[in-house]
Order: structure tokens, then sequence, then C-alpha cells
């Protein structure tokens, strides 16, 4: 009897997918952000025990027999992502003396049985520090993507790398190592 004095206790149909359209609508449109701004493809890569004498550096992946770049990710000034193939991004170009990956370095993950990390000395040679892929687990990466992911350079089989698969990768347009 105590409901009847303040009306009627039902909540009407159409205001109940009123608010269901509009939840779906705010959690699709932040997904969306957290999409823009931190795609679920970019990993952030850490390099450790980077030879001296290594003047460029960038990552790979092989898949299916073919080795893939990862094209780094940084951030504009808005802290929007977007990709540079290694060879035109300066995140490749070392200090010899000193090699180091000591800030917050981006790829786009390309997923592979194994992974590499390209590197040219100064002598002109290009080598390839390979891993299998369950020795490069991604740390941190959930349903939306990210992560990270570690290279300790002593840990990879180190190979050289052959001009065809150099002129592949697109790093012959590497400039300024010469």
């Amino acid at each position: 009897m105590l409901a009847n004095l303040h009306g009627p206790t039902r909540f009407p149909r159409k205001r109940a997918v009123l608010w269901a359209l509009l939840l779906t609508v705010v959690a699709g449109a932040a997904i969306g952000v957290c999409h823009f701004f931190s795609p679920p493809w970019r990993v952030q890569v850490d390099v450790t025990h980077i030879p001296p004498g290594t003047a460029f550096l960038s990552v790979a992946a092989e898949s299916g027999g073919a080795v893939l770049n990862m094209d780094w990710s940084p951030a504009n000034e808005l802290s929007i992502p977007f990709t540079m193939h290694p060879a035109t991004c300066t995140w490749s170009y070392q200090r010899p003396n000193n090699p180091n990956v000591n800030w917050d370095a981006y790829v786009r993950w390309q997923p592979g049985t194994r992974y590499g990390i390209v590197t040219r000395k100064t002598d002109g040679t290009w080598w390839v520090h390979w891993f299998e892929a369950d020795a490069v687990p991604l740390k941190g990466r959930w349903w939306l993507g990210g992560g990270r992911a570690s290279f300790d350079l002593t840990a990879g089989q180190m190979v050289p790398l052959s001009g065809e698969l150099v002129a592949a990768l697109g790093l012959d347009k590497v400039v300024g190592l010469d």
C-alpha cells in the first residue's frame, strides 16, 4: 500500500533502452579514444647490451619464412602515435661509442616465430641477433594490446645479414653512416 502513495515504481522500458544505448555509445567512444592514443599494435621495446661500434639498430620479425621490419612508433606533440620506417627514423641511429635504447621506444609489433634486432656496425657490416618467440614474451599485454618486449643482445644468436635481405627490408636506404 505504501508503494501506491508514491506513484508507480516501474521503470519505463523505453528509458531503460535509451540508457543501455547511451552506455554502449559511451563505452564504444572510450575504447575508440584508447585505441587512437594507444593502438593495440604499439609495443614498448627495451634493447640492452648493444655492442660498441653499432651505428644502426632496428627490430624485425620472421613469420612464414619472411622477415618484416617493425616500424618505430614515436608520438607527435599531441601524443598521437604514428609509424616510421627504421631507415628514416632517428631512433634507429646510434652513437657508436655508446649505443643504447634508453628511452620509451615503441614499435608497430608484428607477430612472428622469431624476432631479431638488426644492427649495422661502423665498418658497414649488417648483423641480426635472432631470438625465438618464446624467449621474447610480451609482458603487460592485454586484450586492448600494448605491452613490453625486452631484448638482451648477449642472449641472441648473432648472424650476418645478407645484402638481399638488407635491400628487402628497405635498409639499403640507410644514410649518413659512411
